[in-house]
Formats: C-alpha cells, structure tokens, sequence
C-alpha cells in the first residue's frame, strides 16, 4: 500500500513516569518508576508489486533509585545510585506477492517469493549500579566514580 511515495504508519505509544525526591542537608533520595507501551503498523512497498507491513509491540517497565547520602568514611564521602530496566519488543513482518510476480528484495542467494512471515522477539535487561567517593584535601578536590553494569 503506497499512497503519493508516503506509507502509512500506525503509532500508538503510551509512557507513565513518576518520582518522588526528598533532599536534606546531608542526604538525597531520589526515585522514579515509568512504564512504557507501543504498538505500531508500518506499511511497506517491498519491490515491484510485493507490500508488506510490520506490526510491532514493544513495553518496557524502569525504576530507578538514588540515595546521594554523604556518608563520613575515613577516605571520604561516599553517595551511590542503582538503576534496572526490562524492556520487550517484538515484531511480526509480512510480505504478499500477487499470484503472477515474486518478490525479489533479498540479495541473490536467497530466491525469489510470493509470501514471507519473519517473526522477532527480543528481551533486554539493564542493571546499573555506581558509587561515587569524593575526597576533599586543602583546596583540592578528588572524585572516584565507578560505575558497573550487568545487561
């Protein structure tokens, strides 16, 4: 389906984010929880006479949490920050052909087809974690940050 060298697009996307923070005068708390979720339709020309369409559907859920509490240690003061997110997508793509013509998009040691159904699924996790040592002497000012991931 071609209308004018445009292709229709189906996209609805909804997000929820919301936080709370409580500062003092040694210590920040901060937190925040968003939610995701998508749907979309793409409609595609994919060569000569074949159309397909892409229908996709993602969600994704994160929570953050941050505590910036100046903690006294002997070496200096200390704040850390953790951060995880699961996201999800997945997508489901098809291509017709009419009955008289194949369809010739992919590279030539694939052969030609009438019909093509792909379906892809993918999980993603993300976990954060990081700290901070700042160390102050004289008028000098030190900060060690190290920050690890897990994905």
């Amino acid at each position: 389906m071609k209308l004018d060298g445009t292709f229709p697009i189906k996209d609805t996307t909804a997000r929820f984010d919301i936080g709370a923070s409580v500062r003092k005068d040694k210590s920040i708390f901060l937190n925040s929880w968003a939610a995701e979720n998508g749907d979309a339709q793409v409609y595609i020309n994919v060569s000569d006479n074949c159309t397909g369409i892409d229908s996709m559907k993602t969600s994704a859920v994160r929570i953050w949490v941050q505590r910036e509490v100046v903690l006294n240690l002997p070496v200096g003061e200390f704040s850390w920050a953790a951060e995880g997110a699961y996201r999800q997508a997945k997508s489901d793509y098809t291509v017709n052909g009419p009955s008289a013509s194949s369809c010739t998009d992919l590279s030539s040691s694939f052969s030609d087809y009438q019909d093509r159904s792909e379906k892809i699924e993918n999980y993603e996790y993300d976990w954060v974690i990081s700290g901070n040592l700042k160390k102050k002497t004289g008028s000098l000012v030190q900060e060690f940050r190290a920050k690890s991931s897990f994905i």
